[in-house]
């Protein structure tokens, strides 16, 4: 399956009928499209379809069966975005992709400037890295749309990853290649400082000044080793990982023994049972001792049960990564003819995608050795 990703901005509100963008009227825009004519070099389709399709023209690449649309954090976004995934579902041209999803960037939106800074940006990083990571086969990056600083994080985080990244320039006939910087990003930094990598990705607000330099028992800022400063920003006091630093720790492999070395993660796995308590225990009592090897885990920190049978159901054992409004967790589904049961697993760290992943695959891990 071929992946392809769209980063989306607003060209196409200036070429659609005024009243349609101002009734945000999704079903006329699709159709206003679908009644133009020359999707390659039309420029009433806007900068995303001209571009698209001069890549799925170009014929370099495998057909792409999925694409995914990343839109900012602005009502005008998510109208695109929609307008853009009906499109690309059906359309008489012969462009369809056989799934499409937008995806919201939160807090990518030039409305507040610090947000963009601090979250919106790292944001498009984490995005980009988790459809990268859940895509089986091929990936690229359609990077036309959109801030310029996304285009510009696409072409390194799509270097880390090995990912293609195309551009079309709205006075270029075809699409481009992006090309590849002879460099290879080295992501020593990240393994040496992986404590302050991941604290910093963990907390969803940043972490205050002092509570970072007390951490690591630093004086001041000026203490920090200089390799490690270039990917920390400073907002109002508080500090978070850059931008680029989000690329490194995504681009970076890490397994389940580098963080149980963490410091920050002392916390003992407790269980709480939501719902029909006597129903719950009896299907704990089937899947102990998953439940147990997971509770001791060293950054578990609690295990939700959401929801529990007794009835046969065909083996479908599930691990998934959930992202919530700034919060991370784990859903853990436990089916099979020891009956079925549905988990939250949580951890002291809020936000960060990198590290639920490489928790759940320790999670994966037990549940093969012991299903």
């Amino acid at each position: 399956m071929s992946t392809l990703m769209v980063t989306v901005g607003a060209s196409l509100l200036r070429n659609l009928p005024k009243d349609v963008v101002q009734d945000k009227d999704v079903e006329k825009a699709v159709n206003f499209l679908r009644n133009l004519e020359d999707p390659l070099n039309n420029g009433s389709f806007g900068a995303e379809i001209n571009s698209t399709v001069s890549l799925l023209e170009s014929k370099r690449l495998p057909y792409f069966d999925n694409v995914y649309l990343l839109i900012s954090d602005t009502p005008e976004g998510e109208f695109i975005g929609e307008v853009l995934k009906r499109f690309w579902k059906d359309n008489p041209f012969g462009y369809t992709f056989s799934y499409a999803e937008v995806r919201k960037i939160e807090k990518l939106s030039d409305k507040n400037p610090g947000e963009f800074k601090a979250k919106g940006l790292r944001n498009v990083v984490k995005m980009m890295a988790e459809i990268y990571r859940n895509s089986k086969d091929f990936v690229a990056v359609n990077a036309t749309g959109g801030y310029k600083a996304q285009i510009a994080l696409a072409t390194v985080l799509g270097q880390a990853l090995k990912m293609p990244v195309y551009y079309r320039f709205e006075r270029f006939n075809h699409i481009i290649e992006i090309v590849p910087i002879p460099l290879k990003i080295s992501t020593d930094v990240v393994k040496e400082y992986l404590d302050v990598f991941l604290r910093l990705d963990c907390a969803s607000d940043g972490v205050l000044k002092k509570d970072f330099l007390k951490y690591r028992g630093w004086k001041s800022f000026a203490e920090v080793p200089e390799d490690l400063k270039i990917f920390i920003d400073d907002v109002e006091g508080i500090y978070v990982l850059s931008p680029m630093g989000q690329v490194y720790l995504e681009s970076a492999e890490i397994d389940y023994e580098d963080i149980e070395k963490l410091k920050f993660f002392h916390s003992s796995g407790s269980l709480e049972i939501s719902g029909k308590e006597e129903h719950a225990k009896k299907t704990l009592n089937r899947y102990k001792t998953v439940v147990d090897k997971i509770l001791s885990l060293k950054p578990v920190s609690k295990v939700i049960v959401h929801g529990s049978g007794e009835k046969y159901t065909a083996e479908r054992n599930r691990v998934k990564v959930i992202s919530e409004s700034s919060k991370t967790y784990i859903e853990l589904l436990l089916s099979g003819s020891r009956g079925n049961i549905r988990l939250k697993i949580l951890t002291e760290c809020e936000s960060s995608q990198k590290f639920y992943e490489v928790l759940s695959e320790k999670i994966e891990g037990i549940l093969k050795e012991n299903l």
